[in-house]
């Protein structure tokens, strides 16, 4: 019988790639295809009960909206999400998905003090851990955030940081996983955002779309993050 694998959809692409390319649950499906695993899906925005079922790795994605403004559907879904930690479930948070798990199970997020974070950065992994198997200690992965994770949870650990953020990777249980950035996202993505908010990002830094553009380039070994989680956090056999 395959492995049963939740997405919470937290939010959408932007507008222009949601109409090309679909719901994240489009975007997961192909990259989970190496796993004997069925992929389900719960709009966490629009419908406050997740589907039934005994899952066998959750992820959580990334939005647009903020975690701090704790918004109903947001704080409803991180109350379901830390639950399934405590439970001892494997559940990997994406960029909002990570900060929504270290708000909800006791943390604190909020505007990154350094600033916005776009495109590709470098970052700089400090233990070794599953999560990183076969993955350099300094690697580069898509960005695609204003806000971070600012006061880790109880009993939580960074596991890697970069220049302008300093909890990139958190491990909040021995089974669950928080990254800031994407590894889903490439950098076709990121054009587009850039060209969505080009406005209001000019508008905070002036500037600052030129100087994402100019540094973006494929990151696609990043995905490789999530295959580990698959594999060696939830333990999902490959086909």
């Amino acid at each position: 019988m395959s492995s049963q694998i939740l997405l919470v959809e937290l939010g959408t692409p932007v507008a222009p790639v949601l109409a090309e390319r679909g719901r994240y649950r489009r975007w997961f499906t192909p990259l989970c295809q190496p796993f004997d695993a069925e992929l389900h899906a719960w709009d966490a925005q629009n419908d406050p009960q997740p589907p039934e079922g005994d899952w066998d790795a959750i992820l959580l994605t990334g939005s647009a909206s903020s975690v701090h403004e704790e918004e109903a559907w947001s704080v409803n879904a991180g109350r379901w999400a830390a639950s399934q930690v405590q439970r001892g479930k494997p559940v990997l948070g994406i960029c909002y998905g990570h900060q929504l798990l270290a708000h909800s199970l006791g943390g604190r997020s909020g505007p990154n003090p350094k600033g916005l974070d776009y495109g590709v950065r470098g970052i700089s992994a400090h233990q070794s851990d599953l999560l990183f198997t076969g993955i350099e200690k300094e690697f580069e992965a898509v960005q695609v955030h204003g806000d971070v994770v600012l006061e880790l949870p109880p009993d939580a650990h960074t596991l890697a940081s970069s220049d302008l953020t300093d909890n990139e990777v958190i491990a909040f249980s021995p089974k669950s996983r928080g990254v800031q950035f994407h590894p889903e996202f490439d950098d076709v993505y990121v054009r587009a955002v850039l060209d969505v908010r080009a406005e209001l990002l000019e508008q905070r830094v002036p500037g600052f779309v030129a100087g994402v553009r100019s540094r973006l380039h494929p990151v696609p070994g990043a995905v490789k993050i999530l295959h580990n989680f698959l594999e060696y956090l939830a333990q999902i056999p490959r086909r």
